[in-house]
């Protein structure tokens, strides 16, 4: 961003954007966060000495495996998180699996030890939580820009 522009500026920026890509989701648009996922990554690869967050979630939603194939059961599945130089300190990736959310978290040992990460991880699931309650009230993301 130019000198001179403020945090608040660069909260503003973002919930425009946010509130883009929510009406282009409601639309039915499923390619304009993934159009724009290169172009904020180039951003930030080049512009940002530091982090892109702190934490970082991403729910793959539900997973289409049966039960049971044959004689063999499913008993879960786990996934690979993957994390670059300026990514969270703690990642995760979540699915939804025979009606139970799986997490599979990668956390940096250079940055957290384990109960921090562990922590963090609780945290993380307490404010989705609440924010799935407020979700139910309010009924999705809000689609006007500000």
């Amino acid at each position: 961003m130019p000198p001179g522009d403020t945090l608040a500026d660069l909260r503003e920026l973002a919930e425009r954007i946010n509130a883009a890509v929510c009406r282009a989701g409601h639309r039915g648009d499923p390619l304009l966060a993934h159009m724009l996922s290169p172009k904020v990554l180039s951003i930030m690869l080049r512009h940002t000495p530091g982090r892109m967050a702190a934490t970082a979630l991403s729910y793959t939603g539900p997973t289409r495996l049966e039960p049971r194939y044959g004689d063999i059961k499913v008993r879960g599945l786990d996934a690979f998180v993957s994390n670059i130089h300026i990514g969270p300190e703690l990642a995760a990736q979540v699915r939804l699996l025979f009606g139970e959310l799986w997490w599979d978290l990668l956390y940096l040992e250079r940055e957290l030890d384990r109960r921090t990460a562990v922590s963090l991880a609780d945290r993380t699931l307490e404010l989705l939580t609440e924010a799935a309650a407020e979700t139910s009230r309010t009924q999705g993301c809000s689609t006007k820009a500000p």
